[in-house]
């Protein structure tokens, strides 16, 4: 399949006479229509300048999500690159938070959905949220747009013939972000969210490091980025395991990243804004 080119934006005023004047009023009412936009904060989420629109639609591709913006003491602990069977992944990560009365949310890999279905089920059936990481480990900015959307595409249907829910969050592997990423996610009706917190787990840094980084700058509404796939994830597993009751212990709630958006809707913090993250850098 031939890789589709970019289709060039349309110049402000085309249509209209070119004078200072109509072109100061488009200027004027694309700042006006932006500010109403960034008004949305109920997600908790910053505006992103210069975010691309759908093709076709002109409707606002919206911006990565880094953490939601709640004055509810809760945060939403995240793995990728599963799922992993065995005692050092993704079994033993469910079976904790399934014990501690906890849930969190999934970033699964479509090949290894299809060598691991049981594992993905099971953790649907235990409350766990099982969200989009894209087919296989790519670096998606560097693919083209046929096999970006293969690879967004195929991951979503691994989940939903696994689960029978289609994904509606993508996290690109590698954290690596671009406009077009997000707008063919939207196009395929996800929404990019990366994360607040990066416990650089896949460093096997031990678990006591792991944990303090969770903890160490602990806000409601953080997106906790762990790893349950790719190698063994014995120190991660740990990591859990103590994290649930300290977390706790600070009166915490360990949240599906569904969970903390509506808890965002519910309890805004009194200033609406956001606080987001810079764009994380590549890992893995």
């Amino acid at each position: 399949m031939a890789t589709v080119g970019r289709q060039r934006r349309p110049k402000v005023g085309r249509e209209v006479a070119a004078t200072a004047r109509v072109h100061t009023g488009a200027r004027r009412w694309a700042a006006t229509a932006a500010l109403a936009l960034c008004a949305v904060t109920a997600l908790g989420t910053a505006c992103a300048r210069g975010a691309p629109r759908t093709a076709g639609t002109g409707a606002a591709v919206p911006p990565a999500l880094y953490r939601v913006a709640t004055s509810r003491p809760a945060v939403a602990l995240t793995y990728d690159d599963g799922p992993r069977a065995g005692p050092g992944g993704t079994e033993a990560i469910v079976a904790l938070l399934k014990a501690n009365g906890a849930h969190a949310t999934f970033f699964v890999l479509g090949e290894e959905v299809a060598r691991h279905p049981e594992v993905v089920r099971a953790a649907a059936r235990a409350g766990m949220e099982i969200e989009n990481h894209a087919d296989r480990h790519l670096h998606l900015p560097g693919l083209g747009e046929a096999a970006l959307r293969r690879a967004v595409a195929g991951g979503a249907d691994a989940v939903e013939r696994t689960v029978g829910r289609r994904p509606h969050w993508l996290r690109p592997p590698y954290g690596a972000l671009s406009p077009r990423v997000r707008r063919v996610a939207h196009d395929l009706g996800e929404r990019v969210v990366l994360w607040s917190t990066d416990t650089r787990d896949w460093t096997n840094p031990g678990s006591g490091a792991i944990v303090r980084r969770v903890l160490g700058r602990l806000r409601p509404g953080d997106i906790v980025l762990m790893h349950d796939g790719g190698a063994d994830r014995s120190q991660t597993v740990e990591a859990t395991r103590q994290l649930l009751p300290a977390l706790r212990a600070r009166g915490y709630e360990m949240l599906t990243l569904d969970e903390l958006v509506a808890a965002g809707r519910a309890h805004p913090t009194p200033a609406a804004g956001s606080a987001t993250g810079a764009a994380p850098r590549p890992r893995r």
